[in-house]
């Protein structure tokens, strides 16, 4: 068969064919690179100014909370999970491009953690209360109390992404209270 598929595509000889195949992966892996790169900066975001990546990723994230709040639980739930894996993928990936532990150009993790702050909250939820839980997510993010810090020790983008989980689980608690008094 896979002589049949060589004179298909007219190779003349096996090392012919092996050196387009080990062409075409250096591209292939070159484009994993800078797909994973763009994932994990938050769609470039990462690059905009050289402080505040992380507050300017979730501000613009936090645009799109009302279209997510208007989503069953469920959808909200598998996309946090499908972003989490996405996340950790691409940030174990640009954290060995950029050759730096959790580098601050990568943001995918505090554009995750602000949806998984207002998980399952109505659709109601005012503007006011958005910005509460904005300013929350990025207290908790930027603080990281207690246990939440040593998360980051986690090795690639399980120690990027899984302490900015537990902080923005510790807002979403509180905004939970916040709202209910």
């Amino acid at each position: 068969i896979a002589l049949n598929i060589l004179r298909y595509f007219r190779f003349t000889n096996m090392a012919q064919a092996q050196r387009l195949v080990a062409h075409n992966m250096k591209h292939f892996d070159r484009f994993i690179s800078m797909l994973a790169r763009f994932i994990a900066t938050g769609f470039g975001v990462g690059y905009v100014i050289p402080i505040g990546q992380g507050t300017i990723a979730t501000a613009l994230a936090v645009l799109i909370v009302p279209w997510f709040l208007r989503m069953p639980v469920s959808s909200q739930v598998i996309m946090i999970f499908f972003a989490l894996a996405i996340g950790v993928w691409s940030s174990s990936v640009a954290e060995k491009l950029f050759a730096t532990k959790d580098d601050h150009r990568i943001v995918v993790d505090e554009i995750v953690s602000i949806f998984i702050t207002f998980l399952a909250f109505p659709s109601s939820l005012s503007w006011s209360w958005i910005v509460v839980g904005l300013v929350l997510n990025r207290v908790f993010d930027i603080w990281k109390p207690g246990p939440i810090r040593r998360l980051q020790n986690l090795r690639g983008g399980w120690g990027i992404m899984v302490d900015d989980v537990a902080s923005s689980a510790l807002s979403h608690i509180i905004l939970r209270v916040f709202c209910w008094i």
